[in-house]
């Protein structure tokens, strides 16, 4: 169970980015833990949305998992270190942490039309 291990102490709230995660691991981490309570709090429903980008945040109780997946990088997760660190666990998978590209802010409001287009007339102002 998490708390066992007191993943969710004070200590263990400082948040990394898990990148380049196999879309097939990605997959089965957001596959299981919905299967274990957790909910879909925000999901990016663009017309790409699978296909060339994907987002996603889980949450249960306090903690929230940010999901990120491009075709280009595969997956990003984004949570606090003893959340990833759990996840490490649970899933037999080493991370590789660095900078994230899916999760990184404005991404996906970037993607949204309307903001898309506002986004580009603001590029032609200049």
């Amino acid at each position: 169970m998490l708390a066992e291990k007191s993943y969710f102490t004070k200590e263990y709230q400082t948040m990394k980015v898990a990148t380049g995660v196999k879309t097939e691991d990605w997959n089965r981490i957001i596959r299981t833990l919905t299967r274990d309570g957790w909910k879909v709090r925000s999901k990016y429903a663009g017309i790409d949305a699978g296909i060339d980008n994907d987002f996603l945040i889980l949450s249960k109780g306090a903690e929230q998992i940010r999901f990120g997946w491009t075709n280009y990088f595969e997956g990003e997760i984004k949570c606090s270190d003893s959340l990833l660190e759990y996840l490490s666990e649970k899933f037999g998978i080493k991370f590789i942490y660095g900078d994230a590209v899916a999760l990184m802010d404005g991404y996906f409001e970037q993607k949204e039309p309307a903001k898309i287009f506002s986004w580009v007339k603001k590029l032609f102002k200049k």
